[in-house]
């Protein structure tokens, strides 16, 4: 028992000195005070004046005229100090400073009044003797509420003001004021169980608003913030995105936007599974964070799959952001561990500067966007930044996409011919169609321009239809030996209405199945595009061939390779054109060659200029070539006229006519 003393006491000296409290809830009861402290100030204030004006007469001036001014002064300095008052603001050490500077004034203040009046019940009549105890018994109990948030201040003025009051008139010889003593002690009594309830009330509302702002938080985080690589993510990309370009039209601050994709990533993820493909994409958000701590300004989020963004606070120049960009593809360079095996991918990198004049938030992005969109096609592993000549390349594209959906592709495309020759038999055994577009208002514009964009703005099908349609007719003036071969893009063979379309009108063409060959990208053959390769076995099971194009420049697992519906490969031309010269070349065609021979599928070998290449490729044993060596592609009233002019299909016959 001798030791319980002083902790009780040092519990209750640390209540009294609101030592317990933490910030949150200091905040709360200071907000409280500082809109009730001046409204207590000024009920007493002004009861204090009306109690002295009814003593002016009869009692010293020193106190009812100059006690009374001294003490405005101060309650209204003290009401200023509070009414200015930034509860939010102030730290932990500056809000227990104060609550604890209310407990002591709430010492000194009640004292003072208390004192004061006492002196002034020595004088007057009755009556104002009645007053003065009212003034203590009921002003003041008002001013204790006002304390309400903070109760060891209402404890202190409960115990000094009406204690003194009770203990002062409780033993007095009017029978009046001993009834108010009693009076006053039953209803400090009920205050202090009112007051009580509601600061446990006050305690809880703040813990719950408190627990409502961390749940807030918390789902705002969720609702921000990527789970696997935590990075923000693309609904916080977008806001600070907006936000920030708002703030730069209204300032001078400027900043870029980029995009971030990821080259290589779906190959790895195909070939190794989605939870190697989650911790390699969680290893990027690490190096991501890692580079932002070490670029003042740059912020990078994930917006989804294997794509990331950036946002550049006062990017600087062009080149400044150029250097951004190859820090970010440099890091993303460096082999990934993963399960103790190295991986490697790139970064294509895209970035755009805002200008607050003409841009939205949605344009700047729209052109880093198409900044990564070019650097892909060009550069992979780079960083583009937006110019002026891709500014001019996306307004043409705008303009191309236009055009596509002008509702005139059925007169404008047309195909044209190129012939595939068997060098074993010098024969042309197939020609290859391929789409022109001659448009009225842009004129003829290249497919490497146009196929994308409608691949993107969803025209291809049409293409495809038209070409179909068109190129099918053309095979009718054939001889029956020559076989056709049409193209199908990537989205093609995921459109399974337009696939059902072309399936149809082989069917029902007057051309052998058999003569027809459909050419796929090996992008179109991913390993999500299951139902394409079902579709494409109908095809093979109807007769049609099906040929592998621009083999060897694609991620095709060679394990699926050979489990696809396929008759032929074509060999990209990349690979021959200089392998004369190049011996890397070389080998890169030996060794798939080999591989075509081993998974028993023909091949045919793309971009023949030269005789120096032809010969080459004779050594190689290649059967089928395909290029300008022999022909360009030429259109159908030139392909008649070449095969008129050669009735067996020499393929010597076509090069000298050609």
């Amino acid at each position: 028992m001798a030791q319980a003393k002083p902790i009780t006491t040092q519990k209750l000296k640390s209540w009294f000195l609101a030592g317990d409290k933490d910030l949150t809830m200091l905040r709360a009861q200071l907000t409280v005070l500082s809109g009730q402290l001046p409204m207590m100030y000024g009920i007493l204030l002004i009861s204090s004046w009306v109690l002295a004006y009814t003593h002016m007469f009869i009692a010293p001036d020193w106190l009812t005229l100059y006690l009374p001014a001294i003490a405005t002064v101060i309650v209204v300095l003290r009401s200023i100090d509070w009414l200015r008052l930034d509860p939010a603001s102030i730290t932990e050490q500056q809000a227990l400073a104060r609550v604890r500077a209310v407990i002591k004034l709430s010492v000194i203040i009640s004292i003072a009044f208390t004192a004061w009046s006492l002196m002034l019940f020595e004088y007057g009549d009755a009556l104002d003797k009645a007053h003065v105890s009212f003034y203590m018994a009921v002003t003041v109990i008002s001013c204790i509420f006002c304390l309400g948030s903070l109760p060891q201040a209402a404890l202190i003025v409960t115990i000094v003001v009406n204690g003194t009051f009770v203990s002062f008139f409780l033993f007095s010889d009017t029978a009046f004021f001993q009834a108010a003593a009693v009076n006053v002690t039953l209803v400090c009594v009920g205050m202090m169980f009112v007051m009580r309830q509601s600061y446990r009330h006050f305690c809880h509302m703040v813990e719950e608003q408190v627990r409502s702002k961390q749940l807030i938080e918390v789902n705002e985080r969720l609702a921000n913030r990527d789970s696997l690589t935590d990075l923000a993510n693309r609904r916080a990309f977008y806001n600070a995105l907006e936000r920030q370009c708002m703030e730069a039209c209204q300032s001078e601050k400027t900043i870029a936007a980029g995009a971030i994709d990821l080259d290589g990533f779906k190959p790895i993820n195909d070939m190794y599974g989605h939870m190697v493909g989650d911790v390699l994409l969680k290893q990027v958000g690490q190096r991501l964070q890692t580079l932002s701590h070490h670029i003042p300004g740059v912020v990078f989020f994930r917006v989804g799959g294997d794509e990331f963004s950036l946002i550049i606070s006062n990017p600087g120049s062009c080149e400044d952001c150029r250097l951004i960009g190859e820090q970010i593809c440099t890091i993303l360079q460096r082999p990934f561990d993963i399960d103790n095996s190295e991986v490697s991918i790139s970064a294509t990198v895209g970035i755009a500067h805002f200008d607050p004049e003409i841009d939205s938030f949605q344009d700047v992005m729209e052109k880093a966007d198409f900044a990564l969109y070019r650097g892909k096609r060009t550069e992979r592993g780079t960083c583009t930044i937006f110019s002026e000549h891709l500014h001019r390349e996306q307004r043409r594209g705008v303009q191309v996409q236009h055009a596509l959906k002008s509702g005139r592709l059925s007169e404008e495309i047309s195909p044209v011919f190129q012939p595939i020759v068997d060098i074993v038999h010098d024969r042309v055994i197939a020609v290859e169609a391929l789409a022109r577009w001659n448009c009225v208002s842009l004129g003829n514009v290249a497919p490497s321009e146009f196929i994308p964009i409608a691949e993107t703005s969803g025209c291809v099908a049409d293409i495809t239809k038209i070409m179909f349609e068109k190129s099918l007719a053309a095979a009718r003036d054939w001889p029956s030996a020559l076989q056709l071969s049409i193209n199908l893009s990537a989205m093609d063979v995921s459109n399974e209405d337009l696939l059902m379309w072309i399936y149809q009108r082989i069917a029902r063409s007057d051309i052998a199945p058999q003569r027809i060959n459909l050419e796929v990208t090996e992008t179109a053959l991913g390993a999500e595009s299951s139902k394409g390769e079902q579709h494409l076995r109908l095809f093979r099971n109807l007769g049609c061939g099906v040929s592998l194009d621009d083999f060897g420049v694609g991620y095709s697992s060679l394990s699926r390779l050979h489990h696809l519906p396929l008759t032929k490969i074509k060999i990209d031309k990349s690979f021959v054109t200089d392998m004369h010269r190049e011996a890397r070349n070389f080998k890169i065609v030996k060794s798939l060659l080999t591989l075509a021979r081993d998974i028993e599928l023909d091949c045919i070998v793309e971009g023949v200029e030269t005789e120096q290449e032809l010969m080459l490729l004779r050594e190689l044993q290649v059967k089928m070539v395909q290029g300008y060596y022999y022909s360009k592609p030429v259109t159908q009233e030139h392909l008649l006229e070449l095969l008129s002019q050669n009735d067996d299909l020499s393929a010597e016959g076509i090069r000298q006519s050609a």
